[in-house]
């Protein structure tokens, strides 16, 4: 089975329950690695670690690369899947964005702000496959 490369979208606290989740896959034997992680705010990386990845030395695993522009992560990292752990106002234009860009999305609830923000959401992703 092939491993699913994640790539997290955001670092804030909801990415600590889905690092947990991905951490229980993994220790479960299923193929999933967290290869890459997308936070704007680069001083909020240091401080999430702790909380996000269990880390007191404040540094992720060296396998995984730190980007702060989501464009740079898809131009430059081999990933299958983006978790989208952002405010819910961001959802529809980061899905969109990566969905247009090939890879499979898993977009925090609620999914957006308006239907017609899912709407676009769900065509995007019909659109490319």
């Amino acid at each position: 089975m092939k491993n699913l490369k994640i790539a997290l979208i955001g670092f804030g606290g909801i990415a600590r329950a889905h690092n947990a989740a991905y951490k229980r896959l993994i220790s479960e034997g299923y193929p999933v690695s967290i290869v890459a992680v997308c936070e704007k705010n680069i001083e909020q990386i240091k401080a999430s670690i702790a909380i996000n990845i269990g880390g007191g030395d404040g540094e992720l695993p060296e396998n995984v690369h730190i980007y702060t522009d989501v464009d740079e992560l898809i131009k430059n990292e081999d990933f299958d899947m983006a978790d989208i752990c952002l405010p819910t106002f961001l959802h529809k234009a980061f899905t969109v964005k990566l969905l247009s860009a090939g890879k499979h999305v898993l977009c925090e609830k609620p999914m957006a702000l308006s239907s017609s923000d899912c709407e676009e959401m769900l065509e995007a992703a019909k659109k490319n496959g």
